[in-house]
């Protein structure tokens, strides 16, 4: 670590002359930089140990050059490739988030083609076929891929070791429609709750909580025993997705199972080791095999969510009920379960068949009613009928105003 007091000068005046480096420290480093750490070293006042130890983190990208180590900088933006700046995106911006472990996970699975690129050797060209190779696997986390490859340009360019356009922008996505998968009533549910039957009751308390709640997997994980009041069977979420406190009223099915549960940390669905809730890789283990033993595999953690939503649209309820439980910032999110509320639509079905159904009476009778003549709206006797004739009412003519003429056009001489 540099001392505050002293910054790394330029390289422009590091003398050839600086004396040699002691034999195996620095043989990582590029010649360039390998030539100019024993001055640069004494200049901040550190051991050339600890320097060669800064100027490596800086160029495996785990940590930011100086703020006065302009030529360090300057140096890290011309070789940088893809690999460091995604390992500073990591350390720098995905910490800040709640929870990054989904980021995380496409990283690892699909950056590395990219990795021993520089940042100005991406183009889009590259970028659309990489995006096409991940979208044969799953167009879903193509698309998503393709937003954090996006992210880490723009972060790049804010921290200035980029400059240029955004290769990742620009590219013609797939169309994706809005997932509508939930767990069906009947054979379905029955099977689901079934297999989650057989699981420890811990994760039995877990998935109710995701399907009677309607709660975001990454809440559920994240709940907190201080957050839960049992007494009047709330839950009090500090922080959600959309960045709005929300309160759920607790079923009694789960209050009853939570009271149930031991508490061996601050998470009510956490590790007695690290003192932390599940990571999400644990609970989609979990999942797997739920829903392999209910034969339901293309139903996900987040399905469940959408399932509680869909059985109340299904019964009734009003969206702007369904938007409280899922604490949606406006109707027109809900409003995707709107469609699954028949019993309106039986209803109009159910009269328009019966009214085509019933005896019409001849076709001589169905021309007479259609050649009745309709009510006078016009007459003295509201109840006497009139001539079919329409009545037009009088309209005044609208005032004509002179055309005003500037004296410049008025004087000109006209042809013919």
């Amino acid at each position: 670590m540099l001392n505050d007091s002293t910054r790394a000068p330029r390289l422009s005046i590091v003398s050839p002359q600086s004396s040699p480096l002691p034999q195996g420290v620095a043989d990582d480093l590029p010649p360039v930089i390998r030539e100019a750490v024993p001055l640069r070293a004494r200049l901040a006042g550190v051991t050339v140990e600890e320097y060669c130890t800064y100027v490596s983190e800086c160029l495996e990208g785990l940590r930011f050059p100086e703020i006065g180590d302009t030529w360090l900088r300057d140096y890290c933006r011309g070789h940088f490739t893809l690999r460091q700046v995604v390992e500073l995106y990591q350390r720098y911006h995905l910490t800040t988030l709640k929870d990054p472990a989904s980021a995380l996970c496409r990283i690892r699975k699909y950056f590395t083609p990219l990795y021993s690129m520089k940042l100005n050797e991406v183009t889009r060209q590259g970028v659309t076929q990489w995006y096409f190779e991940n979208a044969k696997t799953s167009r879903t986390q193509a698309t998503a891929s393709l937003k954090i490859l996006r992210a880490v340009y723009n972060k790049a360019i804010v921290w200035e070791l980029y400059e240029g356009g955004n290769p990742a922008s620009g590219i013609k996505k797939f169309r994706q429609f809005a997932r509508t998968r939930f767990v069906q009533p009947g054979t379905e549910m029955n099977a689901c709750l079934e297999s989650l039957m057989q699981e420890p009751d811990i994760i039995q308390a877990f998935f109710l909580l995701c399907l009677l709640c309607a709660c975001r997997c990454g809440e559920a994980r994240s709940m907190k025993w201080a957050d839960v009041d049992l007494t009047k069977n709330l839950w009090h979420k500090p922080m959600t997705k959309t960045g709005i406190p929300h309160t759920v009223c607790l079923p009694d099915e789960i209050a009853g199972r939570l009271k149930t549960l031991p508490r061996v940390g601050p998470y009510v669905f956490g590790n007695a080791r690290s003192e932390s809730y599940w990571p999400p890789t644990t609970t989609h283990l979990y999942w797997k095999r739920i829903r392999s033993r209910a034969n339901l595999h293309d139903v996900t953690i987040h399905d469940l969510r959408r399932t509680w939503a869909s059985w109340a649209a299904m019964d009734g309820e009003n969206l702007a009920v369904i938007a409280k439980v899922l604490n949606h910032s406006n109707l027109q999110q809900t409003q995707v379960y709107a469609r699954l509320n028949m019993a309106p639509v039986h209803k109009a079905m159910a009269k328009q068949a019966d009214a085509m159904l019933k005896p019409q009476g001849s076709a001589e009778e169905s021309a007479a009613r259609m050649r009745q003549p309709l009510s006078d709206p016009f007459g003295d006797d509201p109840g006497e009928a009139g001539p079919a004739v329409a009545r037009v009412l009088p309209v005044s003519p609208l005032p004509v105003r002179p055309l005003a003429v500037s004296a410049r056009v008025r004087d000109m001489e006209w042809p013919g």
